[in-house]
């Protein structure tokens, strides 16, 4: 999974030194938008359509034992009609998963976590990767 995720940095035009390995997960540097490589060619972040990675600060409220929980992600330039993919940070919690992300509107999403485990988990504040499909 983890060279999965490496050849898409690669093919989005991350640099090396703008993603690193942590404890077997990979870990991006906040705040960045990169524009995706696409038959050679750039294309770029607009209204009209293409791919675009993004980063932001989430920080998930606690979720109880077997239980889902939805955030509130503030990112600018999302436009309700993109399609979004959650990539954790390297320090999510073991017991945690991504559902996804639904509600998309101007501006943000919602991003679902759901805890699979027998206790409550706290998920800290971290900075989470999003690729950004324009249709």
């Amino acid at each position: 999974m983890h060279d999965f995720l490496i050849r898409i940095l690669r093919r989005l035009g991350v640099p090396r030194y703008q993603y690193r390995r942590v404890g077997g997960l990979i870990e991006c540097v906040p705040g960045t938008v990169y524009p995706i490589m696409k038959g050679g060619a750039v294309e770029q972040r607009s209204d009209f359509g293409g791919e675009f990675y993004t980063t932001a600060t989430v920080d998930p409220a606690s979720i109880g034992a077997v239980a889902s929980g939805d955030t509130v992600v503030t990112v600018a330039g999302i436009l309700s009609t993109d399609k979004v993919i959650a990539i954790p940070p390297a320090t999510m919690l073991a017991g945690l998963a991504v559902q996804g992300v639904h509600t998309i509107i101007a501006g943000g999403f919602t991003l679902r976590l759901t805890n699979a485990s027998a206790g409550a988990l706290d998920q800290a504040s971290a900075t989470w990767g999003f690729i950004v499909f324009r249709l």
